[in-house]
């Protein structure tokens, strides 16, 4: 009976102590369960949401057709730049103005100012840290002292060979060519519009000396007309002031024809529709030219200072700033994983470290 009695106070005592490490195990799990939700839940409210911004094709068009040059804002536009209201009380435009506008209007300009927008902010994505790997292990073990086993680590990334400011080299060259190319198609907007603004012009003049010319010619058809019938002339004379009229005429509507493309030119240039552009009167040239500048020094220039030079350049850059990259490859990543484990009533504190050797010493890439 003595024996029985020892044997169920050692039973009683031994289901004790496992029922109170089987407690202490519990409030160690729900102490580390309540470390990591809390962790998530700092992790989520820094996240960014995203918003859906999708193209709609028919209301960019009836954007652009709502698109006036009268409008206060490209007013507005044209003083902050020192150009004044752009047009005088009679719809009088200055070329500069007209070229000033593209570049707040002209599609092909916005296209670039945005495709460098979006590769500027590529220089802060191409310098930031790589993410931190967290990982958490839980695990129940039946008919044991401390059943629950659980524990966390850290998977830390560190570069070596300045793999990172090489990235961020890379990402400031790229940007470097998209702020170039934006320069170009700036310069090609500009010089569109010119151009086509002084064809416009040129157009424009000799239609004016074309309805001047024909007016004489009808005059001299008339006269000619009036001669024949009064038999003071032949009738080559006539049939001869009347070809000359016929074919000022055929060449009168040439120039009609191309002063109508002339202003589909200026408006595609500008970026605005065709209807604003036909009603639109352009302030002549000035009569004095501005003087040449040295052929020596105008091709110095275009070899120092082209933008499409200086963008192939800075395209260079970039692939030579790649080529760092995959030399300094060569160099194994250092990976650092410390960690805590709780294991059936031991705490185990750990420390990986794990190398990533390229083969071959990176000679492919």
């Amino acid at each position: 009976m003595i024996r029985a009695a020892r044997h169920l106070m050692n039973f009683h005592l031994l289901s004790s102590k496992k029922d109170f490490a089987n407690l202490k195990s519990s409030a160690h799990v729900r102490t580390s369960a309540m470390g990591l939700a809390l962790f998530l839940c700092i992790a989520v409210t820094g996240c960014q949401t995203y918003e859906a911004q999708p193209l709609d094709p028919q209301a960019t068009v009836q954007d652009f057709e709502s698109r006036r040059l009268d409008d206060p804002d490209l007013k507005k536009f044209l003083e902050d730049h020192g150009l004044g209201n752009g047009s005088g009380a009679q719809n009088l435009w200055s070329l500069p103005s007209l070229a000033e506008l593209a570049l707040e209007l002209n599609p092909s300009v916005a296209r670039a100012r945005a495709e460098s927008q979006s590769v500027g902010t590529g220089i802060a994505v191409a310098k930031a840290l790589k993410p931190l790997g967290v990982n958490y292990n839980l695990q129940y073990t039946s008919l044991a002292n401390s059943p629950w086993t659980y524990g966390f680590s850290l998977n830390w990334l560190i570069e070596t060979g300045g793999k990172r400011l090489l990235r961020g080299e890379q990402a400031e060259a790229k940007a470097n060519r998209a702020a170039l190319l934006l320069s170009q198609t700036e310069w090609v907007a500009r010089s569109s519009v010119l151009r086509a603004g002084f064809e416009v012009l040129v157009d424009l003049e000799k239609s004016k000396v074309q309805a001047r010319w024909e007016k004489t010619l009808e005059s001299l058809v008339e006269a000619a007309g009036a001669r024949l019938n009064s038999g003071s002339a032949t009738g080559l004379e006539s049939l001869e002031a009347e070809r000359q009229l016929n074919q000022l005429r055929v060449a009168s509507s040439d120039t009609q024809q191309r002063l109508a493309v002339s202003k589909a030119r200026l408006a595609q240039a500008i970026g605005v529709p065709v209807e604003e552009v036909d009603p639109m009167l352009i302030e002549p040239l000035p009569e004095q030219m501005p003087v040449i500048p040295d052929l020596y020094a105008l091709r110095e220039r275009a070899t120092l200072a082209r933008s499409d030079v200086l963008a192939a350049l800075a395209n260079y850059g970039a692939s030579e700033a790649a080529l760092h990259i995959e030399v300094a490859k060569q160099y194994p990543n250092l990976r650092l994983g410390p960690g805590y484990l709780f294991d059936q009533g031991q705490q185990r504190w750990d420390l990986g470290l794990n190398l990533s050797i390229p083969m071959n010493g990176n000679r492919a890439g």
